[in-house]
């Protein structure tokens, strides 16, 4: 947990940076099978780095109440947090996986 918080740290400058310049404009209906994150669909918009919930680059606004998604772990929720983004409909793309098949409507930040 203090290795990860030293991670999340170093990197709240560069997210207190682009939580002033996001602007959500691609709006996706992806579907996922049963076990697949959102990041690893190939026709979103989603930008990610780390693919461990702590960088925060893959964060997506779900526009809808889909109840084929996996709950939010504290990994993500500390990380939506620090990068103020901790309301109900964000989520991060890389912790983000479907418990079952079925469509999400999400928003990507460009």
């Amino acid at each position: 947990m203090h290795i990860k918080k030293k991670l999340i740290d170093k990197c709240l400058f560069f997210f207190m940076i682009k939580a002033q310049m996001e602007v959500y404009m691609s709006y996706s209906d992806i579907f996922l099978s049963e076990e697949q994150y959102i990041h690893e669909v190939d026709d979103t918009d989603v930008q990610f780095g780390c693919k461990r919930g702590v960088c925060g680059q893959c964060v997506v606004l779900i526009n809808d109440d889909s109840n084929i998604l996996s709950n939010k772990c504290e990994y993500e929720k500390m990380t939506l947090d620090i990068i103020g983004k901790s309301q109900k409909n964000y989520r991060l793309a890389c912790m983000c996986k479907a418990l079952s098949t079925g469509k999400v409507s999400l928003s990507t930040a460009i």
